[in-house]
């Protein structure tokens, strides 16, 4: 299995949030590439801590050898954009006739009938357009540890580690 990602870094946590939550004055512009660039890594380092789509995300699947009726997604959310099937003799056909079955760590496909293709390409889309509180939450945490020392997580009396990133997290882990 292959799948390849287009990911769209649209306007999920916007500047202006994150300079209020690091306390730095909306016209003060001198750092705005700086916590652009932090608003992007900390999305990324989220949805490597969870192995989800956070950002919208068009994946494009291909598998080969497919055969029954049942075939399992590794999101938990997602939308299909596209299905096709190909034969040995690279014939496609568009596949219509399916169901989705979502839960929690994964998407189950059911084909109406049962699907003998030598290549599978599905296209689907994964990712929020408007993210959970806790996510969003996480993520600013993220950029606040990465901007401000001050904010690094860490508790200075005994250097601990804070976990609250993956605490807020932890509920989006998708679990293999």
């Amino acid at each position: 299995m292959y799948i390849s990602k287009t990911k769209t870094y649209s306007n999920l946590i916007s500047l202006t949030e994150v300079k209020q939550d690091l306390k730095i004055h909306e016209s003060d512009d001198s750092s705005n590439a700086e916590l652009q660039r932090l608003i992007k890594v900390a999305l990324t380092e989220a949805e490597k801590f969870t192995s989800i789509d956070i950002v919208p995300t068009v994946n494009t699947l291909e598998d080969y050898c497919i055969y029954g009726c049942w075939y399992e997604l590794p999101e938990p959310s997602i939308n299909i954009i596209g299905i096709s099937a190909f034969t040995e003799s690279n014939i496609m056909t568009v596949l219509t006739g399916y169901s989705l079955y979502k839960f929690n760590n994964f998407t189950h496909l059911k084909f109406n009938n049962s699907l003998n293709a030598h290549k599978l390409m599905i296209e689907y889309s994964a990712g929020y357009s408007t993210l959970p509180d806790d996510i969003k939450h996480a993520i600013k945490l993220k950029i606040g540890e990465y901007f401000d020392v001050e904010k690094n997580g860490y508790i200075p009396t005994n250097l601990q580690k804070s976990k609250s990133f993956e605490r807020l997290l932890s509920p989006y882990i998708l679990i293999a």
